[in-house]
């Protein structure tokens, strides 16, 4: 079930956090510390963190949850995260709001088929970032970003924001997000290196339509 409380770290951490699942085809699996939250996360340091998910179904995958849509202020993690897709240093997806948070923990996403979105903060954001910024390295096959893979919607904004992190992708590879079909990115900046096949930008890898807005940024 959902977490739905709040929970507050209170500045402590956790180490070591080891996760090695497979999806099996037909099926779905939500992978982090919490699998699917519609609460409040805050103030946590995740440390020394091993992810590791594999198989033919769908896995959302990030360190601290899989999908979120309630709201993460204030959590830090390293270590490393891999998965197939939806994968993010701090969640897999997120429709809510993340404030103040931070990856430097490695991350790989090996998708079977599709896309596979990977996101230095989140794989697939339908919600707000805001001071936030990622400086683990990344690499994926499509659908690959500094802060998000794939900033997916209208009401979608990385805001006040920046990547250090290297990022290699197949196609669809941004230094702030791999592909936006719609939102905002504002008030950001790159510094990592960017490299991949087709649709490699240095802050936005894709632009999909006239709803794209980027606003004052910079690499």
């Amino acid at each position: 079930s959902a977490f739905s409380g709040v929970f507050d770290g209170n500045g402590h951490r956790i180490e070591n956090l080891k996760i090695n699942e497979s999806v099996t085809s037909g099926s779905t699996g939500y992978f982090g510390l919490f699998g699917y939250n519609v609460g409040t996360i805050q103030d946590l340091k995740l440390e020394a963190i091993n992810i590791t998910i594999d198989g033919a179904g769908t896995g959302y995958i990030g360190g601290l949850v899989g999908y979120s849509t309630g709201s993460i202020n204030q959590v830090q993690v390293s270590g490393t995260v891999k998965g197939t897709s939806y994968v993010g240093g701090i969640a897999g997806v997120a429709e809510g709001s993340l404030t103040m948070v931070s990856n430097s923990a490695d991350l790989t996403g090996t998708p079977l088929n599709g896309f596979g979105r990977v996101g230095g903060i989140v794989g697939l954001s339908k919600g707000t970032i805001n001071y936030s910024y990622n400086v683990g390295k990344i690499s994926g096959k499509d659908d690959v970003g500094g802060i998000t893979g794939n900033n997916d919607g209208s009401s979608s904004i990385v805001r006040n924001s920046f990547n250090a992190g290297n990022i290699t992708a197949t196609a669809n590879a941004g230094g702030i997000a791999g592909v936006q079909p719609a939102g905002l990115v504002e008030n950001c900046y790159n510094v990592g290196m960017v490299s991949g096949g087709t649709q490699i930008g240095q802050l936005i890898g894709y632009f999909l339509n006239s709803g794209s807005t980027l606003r004052n940024s910079y690499f």
